[in-house]
């Protein structure tokens, strides 16, 4: 169910005009369908793969890089500001 667009507290998801509020439900609904429709080794095989250059990258990164740049977001306040923009009080 694609996002296409979101006006006065509505969006149009799927072809379907949805409360804004409802969305995430819609949402959740839909991807539950798609994952219950899909053989479980055809959708461990794609998952595999599409992680797979992702998981390649992780495994030869710096990790002393990696930590020491999260470290620095830590410090400089990016990850306490991040955090309250996309999950706010929850």
């Amino acid at each position: 169910m694609p996002f296409v667009a979101a006006v006065g507290g509505h969006a149009i998801a799927g072809g379907a005009v949805l409360a804004a509020a409802a969305v995430l439900d819609r949402a959740v609904a839909v991807a539950v369908e798609l994952a219950e429709s899909a053989p479980a080794d055809a959708f461990a095989l794609t998952k595999r793969q599409l992680r797979h250059d992702g998981v390649v990258r992780i495994a030869d990164s710096d990790l002393d890089e990696v930590l020491a740049m999260w470290c620095r977001r830590v410090e400089d306040g990016w990850t306490a500001r991040y955090l309250q923009n996309t999950v706010g009080g929850r």
